[in-house]
């Protein structure tokens, strides 16, 4: 039953300055841990990514597709981002027990392989926001727009590839949920 703190009432004319800032969160840094948490309850003690996944999948949230732009203008179905992290099934040859027992004839057949799901491969989170100063308090004010994961793509010999971005939240629609979640 909990809910997000209210945001901090800015009145458009005290905005004299508005900055837009993308910011990389890198989940191996100290500070950052809380994001590579390992458990797996129900309660919210669980990977951040996961979360988010179970947010989509329950239509919670609205996930938008960063391969399009980061304006939460294209909606992405949670099949499409399952296929982008799991990848597309692969036909793999292997040993046909049925055939020949022993293996020995050395028979072969065709099999296929799913993708599989690994949370670690999500290393990185992008996040949008916007300082706003707001010259009747003199403060900076701080408001996250979204939030992007990042995926890390390797090679075959788990090298270090590329990165690429999943998908993108729209972080006011995401802060219930948070809200009712445990850190």
């Amino acid at each position: 039953d909990r809910e997000p703190l209210p945001y901090e009432d800015i009145r458009p004319d005290d905005a004299t300055y508005i900055q837009r800032v993308w910011r990389e969160v890198d989940i191996h840094e100290k500070l950052n841990l809380p994001f590579s948490y390992k458990a797996n309850t129900e309660g919210g003690d669980q990977l951040f990514i996961n979360m988010l996944l179970n947010a989509i999948k329950k239509e919670e949230i609205t996930a938008f597709d960063a391969r399009v732009d980061d304006r939460f203008s294209t909606p992405m179905a949670f099949k499409d981002i399952a296929e982008m992290i799991i990848g597309k099934p692969k036909n793999k040859r292997v040993p046909d027990y049925v055939n020949d027992p022993n293996g020995d004839q050395g028979l072969m057949k065709d099999t296929v392989v799913p993708g599989e799901y690994n949370p670690d491969l999500i290393e990185r989170y992008w996040i949008k926001e916007d300082w706003i100063y707001d010259k009747e308090s003199s403060r900076l004010y701080a408001r996250i727009i979204g939030i992007a994961p990042i995926l890390t793509l390797k090679t075959e010999n788990n090298t270090f590839f590329s990165i690429q971005p999943l998908f993108w939240v729209y972080y006011p629609d995401l802060r219930p949920m948070l809200a009712r979640s445990d850190v």
